[in-house]
């Protein structure tokens, strides 16, 4: 019956057909399968390949790279934050400066002008407006400096607007507008811009000199 069934396929020439074609399709499936294993075997060398020259690349790097301390890294933290620091308060002291030069160099011209008897319209005025524009400047920067300048600073102005007003109750006193005698508004003055207003001034120099000026 087997060998019926079998000589029947054997003389059928569809069924010899279906038999090739399977056979084809199986080595084709075999050789395709094949190749694709060659080629990922392939791909695998080359990225290991790759893969090794990377490792080695990298030792040679780390071998060729100077050792670092790492606590060194902390000192050039620190620099890069002392320049930082120096930049901002070297950016408020030379809006500062000179307002407060300006105040005082005015302030001198006025006083002066009073004392000599000369006309002072215009350098009272000018004095006036350098006190306004200082107070004006050192309160837009206080959030930027410390409490020790701004102490300083705010006394330096106090005392400069001081001498400013006793020197013009003087002039009023002299031009007979009160009964009391000038002297004592003249001494007053003289004493608050010569004493008190020039001894701070030379203490803010000399705390931004101690800030800005340093040794190489």
């Amino acid at each position: 019956m087997e060998l019926d069934a079998l000589q029947t396929v054997l003389t059928n020439p569809l069924w010899l057909v279906m038999i090739a074609v399977a056979v084809i399709i199986v080595l084709v499936v075999i050789v395709v399968l094949w190749r694709f294993w060659q080629a990922m075997l392939a791909r695998h060398a080359s990225l290991q390949t790759r893969l090794d020259s990377l490792w080695h690349e990298m030792d040679y790097l780390r071998l060729q790279a100077p050792e670092v301390d790492p606590a060194a890294t902390v000192p050039m933290d620190r620099a890069a934050l002392v320049g930082e620091q120096f930049a901002s308060e070297k950016a408020v002291f030379e809006q500062i400066w000179p307002a407060i030069w300006d105040l005082h160099d005015k302030l001198g011209v006025f006083l002066r002008a009073v004392e000599s008897g000369e006309e002072t319209t215009d350098s009272r005025l000018a004095a006036r407006t350098a006190a306004l524009h200082a107070r004006a400047t050192t309160n837009r920067l206080r959030p930027f400096y410390d409490e020790q300048l701004d102490d300083l600073l705010s006394r330096l102005i106090d005392a400069d607007i001081k001498a400013h007003l006793a020197a013009c109750q003087y002039l009023d006193r002299r031009q007979g507008r009160a009964s009391e005698s000038p002297d004592g508004q003249r001494e007053k003055f003289r004493l608050i811009y010569e004493g008190d207003a020039r001894d701070l001034l030379g203490q803010l120099i000399g705390v931004m000199r101690r800030r800005m000026v340093r040794p190489l």
